[in-house]
């Protein structure tokens, strides 16, 4: 097998995975949505489930939720976009800059339009550890930490070459992701189903500015390649 089957086959397998991601989530999101809006048994169990958390806190357990939550805060995420474009403009990475824009700006509008949409009120608990303006449904957090760290799994993916330093980064990253994810349900300011939401929506923006980023880049080889033959 040449070189070139090789690397049509892994492009073919990657955007198949994309594909799948796409349509996984926006059915996941999109069957959520339907529930919350319609089925009054799923909020009972969300509210459930958060205050069960809202019980069973405990001072330490607080303070490492309130730390992880500002990894999907609008002040953190800002920072590490920041950063990360100034990184990849000094590597005159201009592409992986756009990316890195569209996919946390995109999703920003993206959730914020939905919440004003759905206007699903936050869970009531006993004792509010932090303070949470807005609708609930479905979570920021959730939305642009899979976005903001989803990137950044797939840059690592890309750019990273030794593997298990590879795959370490992604670990910590999806980790990262999910415990964001559930320090706001833990901190009463989320039910579980925004949060579920939100990464399936970061996940389904997220795949889908793969799947056109990748089709660009590979357009423009198809050009440099018809370039040269000349």
């Amino acid at each position: 097998m040449t070189i070139k089957k090789i690397t049509d086959k892994l492009l073919n397998l990657d955007n198949f995975i994309t594909i799948t991601l796409i349509g996984v989530s926006l059915f996941n999101f999109v069957s959520t949505t339907i529930e919350v809006i319609i089925n009054k048994k799923l909020t009972f169990y969300d509210s459930a489930i958060v205050k069960s958390l809202n019980v069973t806190a405990s001072e330490h357990s607080d303070k490492f939720a309130i730390f992880i939550t500002n990894f999907g805060g609008i002040l953190t995420s800002t920072i590490i976009i920041i950063l990360l474009i100034t990184i990849l403009l000094y590597y005159r990475k201009y592409k992986d800059s756009l990316f890195i824009i569209m996919v946390t700006s995109g999703g920003y509008i993206l959730f914020n339009s939905l919440k004003l949409i759905i206007n699903r009120e936050r869970p009531i608990v006993n004792t509010s550890l932090i303070e949470a303006s807005g609708y609930s449904y479905p979570s920021g957090h959730a939305t642009i930490s899979t976005c903001l760290y989803g990137a950044l799994i797939y840059l690592t993916y890309k750019y990273i070459k030794n593997t298990h330093v590879k795959i370490i980064i992604i670990l910590i990253l999806s980790i990262l992701i999910l415990l964001i994810g559930a320090s706001r349900v833990y901190l009463g300011v989320h039910y579980p189903s925004d949060v579920f939401a939100g990464i399936n929506l970061g996940i389904f923006w997220l795949s889908l500015n793969i799947y056109i980023y990748k089709h660009i880049n590979q357009k423009q080889i198809i050009k440099i390649k018809k370039l040269t033959e000349f």
